[in-house]
């Protein structure tokens, strides 16, 4: 599958294997996550294929979500009530 493909963007529910790599046209692996260890990187360097991924990129919006929480049991709206999905 990869022979037809210059790039590829992977999540990281997809094992990438030596297989995948072998015979491909593949110049870029690009993972949407931090972590690279689904992906076989020494199979990567030997066909020449360059790894990147998406590092630090979510460090904002975890941070917001923090203060967020915070500030929401500051205010004691995390059990009072305030937050009622689905009612």
């Amino acid at each position: 599958m990869a022979k037809r493909f210059d790039v590829l963007v992977v999540g990281t529910d997809e094992e990438l294997d030596e297989g995948i790599f072998r015979d491909s046209n593949l110049d870029i692996v690009a993972s949407v996550s931090s972590g690279l260890d689904h992906i076989d990187l020494d199979a990567c360097r030997e066909e020449g294929i360059e790894v990147v991924n998406s590092d630090k990129q979510n460090s904002l919006a975890v941070a917001e979500h923090t203060w967020m929480l915070i500030l929401s049991l500051q205010m004691r709206l995390i059990g009072s009530g305030f937050f009622s999905w689905g009612r």
